[in-house]
Protein backbone atom coordinates (compact mmCIF):
# COMPACT_ATOMS: atom_id res chain seq x y z
CA UNK A 1 0.00 0.00 0.00
CA UNK A 2 2.78 2.35 1.09
CA UNK A 3 4.61 1.45 -2.02
CA UNK A 4 1.65 2.19 -4.05
CA UNK A 5 1.26 5.93 -2.88
CA UNK A 6 5.08 6.83 -3.10
CA UNK A 7 4.33 6.08 -6.99
CA UNK A 8 1.05 7.87 -7.09
CA UNK A 9 3.23 10.71 -5.67
CA UNK A 10 6.19 10.71 -8.11
CA UNK A 11 3.57 10.08 -10.87
CA UNK A 12 1.99 14.04 -9.58
CA UNK A 13 6.00 15.33 -9.46
CA UNK A 14 6.46 14.45 -13.28
CA UNK A 15 3.21 16.39 -14.29
CA UNK A 16 4.21 19.31 -12.02
CA UNK A 17 7.67 19.19 -13.56
CA UNK A 18 6.11 19.07 -16.76
CA UNK A 19 3.82 21.66 -16.27
CA UNK A 20 6.79 24.19 -14.79
CA UNK A 21 8.69 23.19 -17.97
CA UNK A 22 5.85 24.41 -20.32
CA UNK A 23 5.53 27.91 -18.27
CA UNK A 24 9.24 27.98 -18.53
CA UNK A 25 9.13 27.40 -22.00
CA UNK A 26 6.42 30.53 -22.55
CA UNK A 27 8.29 32.77 -20.30
CA UNK A 28 11.82 32.36 -22.39
CA UNK A 29 9.49 32.27 -25.72
CA UNK A 30 8.23 35.94 -24.49
CA UNK A 31 11.41 37.54 -23.95
CA UNK A 32 12.94 35.87 -27.15
CA UNK A 33 10.32 38.48 -28.81
CA UNK A 34 12.06 41.49 -26.88
CA UNK A 35 15.38 40.21 -28.36
CA UNK A 36 16.75 38.74 -25.23
CA UNK A 37 16.82 35.93 -23.28
CA UNK A 38 17.88 36.04 -19.79
CA UNK A 39 16.06 32.76 -17.91
CA UNK A 40 18.19 28.93 -19.08
CA UNK A 41 15.97 26.75 -18.08
CA UNK A 42 18.68 24.24 -17.53
CA UNK A 43 19.89 26.24 -14.63
CA UNK A 44 16.62 26.64 -13.00
CA UNK A 45 15.04 23.35 -13.98
CA UNK A 46 15.43 20.44 -11.14
CA UNK A 47 16.46 16.72 -11.41
CA UNK A 48 13.86 14.64 -11.47
CA UNK A 49 13.64 11.37 -11.43
CA UNK A 50 11.12 9.49 -13.47
CA UNK A 51 11.77 6.42 -11.28
CA UNK A 52 10.49 5.10 -7.62
CA UNK A 53 11.68 7.15 -5.26
CA UNK A 54 12.26 6.02 -1.47
CA UNK A 55 11.29 8.27 1.49
CA UNK A 56 8.36 10.68 1.02
CA UNK A 57 10.74 13.28 2.74
CA UNK A 58 12.52 13.30 -0.66
CA UNK A 59 9.27 13.84 -2.83
CA UNK A 60 8.36 16.98 -0.17
CA UNK A 61 12.18 17.97 -0.65
CA UNK A 62 11.87 17.89 -4.42
CA UNK A 63 7.93 19.23 -4.74
CA UNK A 64 9.54 22.52 -2.87
CA UNK A 65 12.55 23.19 -5.38
CA UNK A 66 10.10 22.91 -7.87
CA UNK A 67 8.06 25.83 -6.36
CA UNK A 68 10.82 27.75 -5.63
CA UNK A 69 12.31 27.34 -8.99
CA UNK A 70 8.82 28.65 -10.42
CA UNK A 71 8.74 31.70 -8.29
CA UNK A 72 12.63 32.36 -9.33
CA UNK A 73 11.20 32.44 -13.03
CA UNK A 74 8.39 34.87 -12.32
CA UNK A 75 11.03 37.23 -10.33
CA UNK A 76 13.07 36.95 -13.03
CA UNK A 77 10.62 37.95 -15.88
CA UNK A 78 9.35 40.82 -13.87
CA UNK A 79 12.57 42.57 -12.67
CA UNK A 80 14.20 42.35 -16.04
CA UNK A 81 10.56 43.75 -17.97
CA UNK A 82 10.69 46.93 -15.72
CA UNK A 83 14.54 47.18 -15.31
CA UNK A 84 14.76 47.48 -18.87
CA UNK A 85 14.23 50.66 -19.37
CA UNK A 86 16.28 52.17 -16.98
CA UNK A 87 19.43 50.37 -18.37
CA UNK A 88 18.64 51.42 -21.86
CA UNK A 89 18.54 55.14 -20.61
CA UNK A 90 21.62 55.20 -18.41
CA UNK A 91 23.85 53.18 -20.90
CA UNK A 92 22.34 55.48 -23.84
CA UNK A 93 21.49 52.06 -25.94
CA UNK A 94 18.69 52.84 -27.63
CA UNK A 95 16.39 55.99 -26.74
CA UNK A 96 12.49 55.66 -27.22
CA UNK A 97 9.53 57.37 -27.91
CA UNK A 98 8.44 60.46 -25.42
CA UNK A 99 4.60 59.00 -25.25
CA UNK A 100 6.13 55.48 -24.81
CA UNK A 101 7.80 56.31 -22.15
CA UNK A 102 4.90 57.35 -20.34
CA UNK A 103 2.76 53.71 -21.41
CA UNK A 104 2.19 53.38 -17.39
CA UNK A 105 -0.05 50.55 -17.95
CA UNK A 106 2.75 48.01 -19.26
CA UNK A 107 3.94 48.56 -15.76
CA UNK A 108 1.30 47.59 -14.04
CA UNK A 109 0.27 44.97 -16.02
CA UNK A 110 3.87 43.30 -15.51
CA UNK A 111 3.72 44.07 -11.57
CA UNK A 112 0.40 42.74 -10.96
CA UNK A 113 -0.02 45.16 -8.48
CA UNK A 114 1.60 43.50 -6.22
CA UNK A 115 5.05 41.85 -6.94
CA UNK A 116 6.72 45.36 -7.53
CA UNK A 117 9.19 46.62 -5.44
CA UNK A 118 10.77 49.37 -4.25
CA UNK A 119 13.01 50.96 -7.08
CA UNK A 120 10.32 49.84 -9.32
CA UNK A 121 7.48 51.75 -7.89
CA UNK A 122 9.56 54.84 -7.33
CA UNK A 123 10.21 54.48 -11.18
CA UNK A 124 6.19 54.30 -11.84
CA UNK A 125 5.82 57.38 -9.33
CA UNK A 126 8.19 59.30 -11.03
CA UNK A 127 6.92 58.84 -14.52
CA UNK A 128 3.64 59.57 -13.23
CA UNK A 129 4.47 63.05 -11.67
CA UNK A 130 6.97 64.00 -14.70
CA UNK A 131 4.06 63.33 -17.06
CA UNK A 132 1.75 65.89 -14.92
CA UNK A 133 4.73 68.22 -14.89
CA UNK A 134 4.99 68.37 -18.26
CA UNK A 135 1.25 68.86 -18.98
CA UNK A 136 1.26 71.79 -16.76
CA UNK A 137 4.34 72.96 -18.54
CA UNK A 138 3.23 73.04 -22.09
CA UNK A 139 -0.40 74.31 -21.02
CA UNK A 140 1.60 77.08 -19.88
CA UNK A 141 3.66 77.81 -22.48
CA UNK A 142 0.72 77.88 -24.51
CA UNK A 143 -1.02 79.72 -22.64
CA UNK A 144 1.50 82.76 -22.21
CA UNK A 145 2.62 82.45 -25.74
CA UNK A 146 -1.25 83.54 -26.72
CA UNK A 147 -1.55 85.98 -24.38
CA UNK A 148 1.78 87.92 -25.39
CA UNK A 149 1.00 87.41 -28.86
CA UNK A 150 -2.44 89.08 -27.92
CA UNK A 151 -0.92 91.84 -26.53
CA UNK A 152 1.79 92.85 -29.35
CA UNK A 153 -1.67 92.80 -31.33
CA UNK A 154 -3.19 95.43 -29.08
CA UNK A 155 -0.23 97.39 -28.63
CA UNK A 156 -0.12 97.44 -32.75
CA UNK A 157 -3.55 98.24 -32.83
CA UNK A 158 -4.18 100.69 -30.22
CA UNK A 159 -0.68 102.61 -30.40
CA UNK A 160 1.24 102.53 -34.05
CA UNK A 161 -1.52 102.66 -36.12
CA UNK A 162 -3.35 105.54 -35.07
CA UNK A 163 0.08 107.22 -34.32
CA UNK A 164 1.32 105.94 -37.85
CA UNK A 165 -0.99 109.31 -39.51
CA UNK A 166 1.34 111.87 -37.37
CA UNK A 167 4.65 110.21 -36.63
CA UNK A 168 7.30 110.65 -39.49
CA UNK A 169 8.50 106.66 -40.64
CA UNK A 170 12.11 107.34 -38.51
CA UNK A 171 10.31 108.30 -35.55
CA UNK A 172 8.23 105.19 -35.11
CA UNK A 173 10.74 103.07 -35.79
CA UNK A 174 12.44 104.70 -32.49
CA UNK A 175 9.26 104.61 -30.73
CA UNK A 176 8.11 100.96 -31.54
CA UNK A 177 11.84 99.58 -32.70
CA UNK A 178 11.20 96.09 -34.81
CA UNK A 179 7.86 95.07 -32.57
CA UNK A 180 5.88 94.49 -36.23
CA UNK A 181 8.51 92.15 -37.39
CA UNK A 182 8.67 90.40 -33.94
CA UNK A 183 4.84 90.24 -34.27
CA UNK A 184 4.80 88.26 -37.04
CA UNK A 185 7.58 85.50 -36.32
CA UNK A 186 5.44 84.73 -33.10
CA UNK A 187 2.06 84.50 -34.39
CA UNK A 188 3.54 81.64 -37.19
CA UNK A 189 4.97 79.74 -33.82
CA UNK A 190 1.44 79.71 -32.01
CA UNK A 191 -0.19 79.07 -34.70
CA UNK A 192 1.58 75.66 -34.73
CA UNK A 193 1.84 74.98 -31.12
CA UNK A 194 -1.71 75.18 -31.54
CA UNK A 195 -2.35 73.22 -34.71
CA UNK A 196 0.40 70.52 -33.24
CA UNK A 197 -1.93 70.52 -29.58
CA UNK A 198 -5.35 69.69 -31.33
CA UNK A 199 -3.69 66.96 -32.87
CA UNK A 200 -2.56 65.75 -29.77
CA UNK A 201 -4.73 63.96 -27.45
CA UNK A 202 -2.62 64.29 -24.00
CA UNK A 203 -1.18 67.21 -23.62
CA UNK A 204 1.95 65.06 -21.15
CA UNK A 205 3.36 63.73 -24.16
CA UNK A 206 2.98 66.83 -26.52
CA UNK A 207 6.07 66.91 -28.50
CA UNK A 208 7.52 70.38 -28.75
CA UNK A 209 11.24 70.10 -29.46
CA UNK A 210 10.95 70.45 -33.48
CA UNK A 211 8.79 73.50 -33.23
CA UNK A 212 11.08 74.99 -31.15
CA UNK A 213 13.94 74.27 -32.62
CA UNK A 214 12.51 75.61 -35.81
CA UNK A 215 11.59 78.70 -33.87
CA UNK A 216 14.88 79.40 -32.50
CA UNK A 217 16.99 78.55 -35.65
CA UNK A 218 15.48 81.22 -37.81
CA UNK A 219 17.95 84.05 -38.68
CA UNK A 220 14.78 86.77 -37.87
CA UNK A 221 14.29 85.74 -34.23
CA UNK A 222 18.07 86.49 -33.09
CA UNK A 223 18.12 89.56 -36.03
CA UNK A 224 14.92 91.20 -34.49
CA UNK A 225 14.97 89.79 -30.52
CA UNK A 226 18.19 91.33 -30.83
CA UNK A 227 18.01 94.60 -31.65
CA UNK A 228 15.17 94.88 -29.63
CA UNK A 229 16.91 94.30 -26.57
CA UNK A 230 20.00 96.02 -27.36
CA UNK A 231 18.07 99.27 -28.06
CA UNK A 232 14.68 98.34 -25.92
CA UNK A 233 15.36 101.35 -23.89
CA UNK A 234 14.79 103.74 -26.69
CA UNK A 235 11.30 102.00 -26.94
CA UNK A 236 9.90 102.14 -23.34
CA UNK A 237 11.42 105.37 -22.71
CA UNK A 238 10.14 107.18 -26.33
CA UNK A 239 8.87 110.98 -25.26
CA UNK A 240 5.89 110.59 -27.30
CA UNK A 241 4.47 113.71 -25.87
CA UNK A 242 7.36 116.56 -27.78
CA UNK A 243 5.24 116.03 -31.41
CA UNK A 244 2.01 117.25 -31.77
CA UNK A 245 -1.61 118.11 -29.88
CA UNK A 246 -2.92 115.48 -31.87
CA UNK A 247 -0.43 112.78 -30.01
CA UNK A 248 -1.13 114.68 -27.06
CA UNK A 249 -4.86 114.11 -27.03
CA UNK A 250 -4.09 110.55 -27.88
CA UNK A 251 -1.46 110.25 -25.22
CA UNK A 252 -4.55 111.42 -22.68
CA UNK A 253 -6.77 109.29 -24.19
CA UNK A 254 -4.80 106.11 -23.61
CA UNK A 255 -4.23 107.16 -20.42
CA UNK A 256 -8.01 107.58 -19.17
CA UNK A 257 -8.10 104.04 -20.34
CA UNK A 258 -5.16 102.81 -18.67
CA UNK A 259 -3.02 102.33 -21.38
CA UNK A 260 0.20 103.09 -21.53
CA UNK A 261 2.72 102.31 -24.35
CA UNK A 262 5.71 101.14 -22.12
CA UNK A 263 3.71 98.61 -20.72
CA UNK A 264 3.26 96.85 -24.56
CA UNK A 265 6.64 97.91 -25.54
CA UNK A 266 8.32 96.40 -22.88
CA UNK A 267 6.95 92.47 -23.04
CA UNK A 268 9.65 91.63 -25.90
CA UNK A 269 12.52 92.30 -23.78
CA UNK A 270 10.99 90.06 -20.82
CA UNK A 271 9.44 87.23 -23.15
CA UNK A 272 12.76 86.41 -24.28
CA UNK A 273 14.36 84.83 -20.75
CA UNK A 274 10.71 83.63 -20.29
CA UNK A 275 11.40 81.16 -22.99
CA UNK A 276 14.54 79.69 -21.19
CA UNK A 277 12.96 79.30 -18.45
CA UNK A 278 10.10 77.44 -19.54
CA UNK A 279 12.66 75.33 -21.68
CA UNK A 280 14.56 74.57 -18.55
CA UNK A 281 11.48 73.00 -16.77
CA UNK A 282 10.17 71.37 -19.59
CA UNK A 283 13.68 69.68 -19.91
CA UNK A 284 13.69 68.37 -16.51
CA UNK A 285 10.15 66.98 -16.28
CA UNK A 286 10.86 65.15 -20.08
CA UNK A 287 12.45 61.35 -19.59
CA UNK A 288 16.19 61.50 -20.40
CA UNK A 289 15.93 57.83 -22.29
CA UNK A 290 13.60 60.00 -25.05
CA UNK A 291 14.32 61.42 -28.53
CA UNK A 292 12.33 64.34 -26.87
CA UNK A 293 14.77 65.34 -24.27
CA UNK A 294 17.70 65.39 -26.82
CA UNK A 295 16.26 67.46 -28.78
CA UNK A 296 14.87 69.84 -25.79
CA UNK A 297 18.82 69.90 -24.77
CA UNK A 298 20.16 71.03 -28.46
CA UNK A 299 17.11 74.04 -28.40
CA UNK A 300 18.28 74.69 -25.04
CA UNK A 301 22.17 75.29 -26.05
CA UNK A 302 21.10 77.39 -29.11
CA UNK A 303 19.37 79.99 -27.17
CA UNK A 304 21.88 80.18 -24.86
CA UNK A 305 24.10 80.75 -27.21
CA UNK A 306 21.95 83.58 -28.85
CA UNK A 307 21.45 85.03 -25.54
CA UNK A 308 25.22 85.25 -25.01
CA UNK A 309 25.62 87.19 -28.58
CA UNK A 310 23.14 89.50 -27.94
CA UNK A 311 24.20 90.55 -24.25
CA UNK A 312 27.42 90.73 -25.73
CA UNK A 313 26.09 93.14 -28.02
CA UNK A 314 24.37 94.87 -25.57
CA UNK A 315 27.56 95.66 -23.67
CA UNK A 316 29.17 96.84 -26.72
CA UNK A 317 26.18 99.34 -27.25
CA UNK A 318 26.21 100.42 -24.17
CA UNK A 319 29.25 101.83 -23.92
CA UNK A 320 29.22 103.06 -27.44
CA UNK A 321 26.56 105.65 -25.53
CA UNK A 322 28.88 105.93 -22.53
CA UNK A 323 31.76 107.24 -24.62
CA UNK A 324 29.37 109.55 -27.16
CA UNK A 325 27.52 110.87 -23.57
CA UNK A 326 30.89 112.07 -22.08
CA UNK A 327 32.74 112.66 -24.95
CA UNK A 328 30.96 116.45 -25.06
CA UNK A 329 32.04 116.96 -21.62
CA UNK A 330 35.98 116.41 -22.58
CA UNK A 331 38.25 119.17 -23.14
CA UNK A 332 39.52 119.95 -26.78
CA UNK A 333 43.20 118.98 -26.90
CA UNK A 334 45.46 121.82 -27.28
CA UNK A 335 47.21 122.12 -30.95
CA UNK A 336 50.80 122.50 -30.71
CA UNK A 337 51.02 122.65 -33.89
CA UNK A 338 52.35 120.18 -37.24
CA UNK A 339 55.47 117.71 -36.38
CA UNK A 340 57.88 118.51 -39.13
CA UNK A 341 61.71 117.39 -37.74
CA UNK A 342 62.87 115.14 -34.57
CA UNK A 343 66.01 116.87 -33.15
CA UNK A 344 67.62 120.38 -32.85
CA UNK A 345 67.13 123.24 -35.51
CA UNK A 346 70.83 124.26 -34.66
Amino acid sequence: MKQKEEIQQSTTLSKSASALDIKMDNANDYLRSRGKTLINVEQVEPKIQHHRIDGSDQIIENTNKLKDNENQIKTSTLDDSINREEIKGKDNIKLVDLDISFNIPKFKFICNGTLCNEDQAKMIADLNLKKAKRKHIIMELLETEKSYVNRMKECLDTFYIPLKKYMKEEDLKIAFNCLPNIYKINVKLIQELNERKNNTSDLGVMKVADILNSFFTLNEVEQYYGEYIITGDSAVTYPFEIHGEEIKTLLSKWVDECKIPSNYLIEPVQRFPRYILLLESLIKATPTFTNEYIELQKVNEHIKEITKRIDEKKNNYISHQKQNYYKSYLPHPINFGTFIYEGSYY
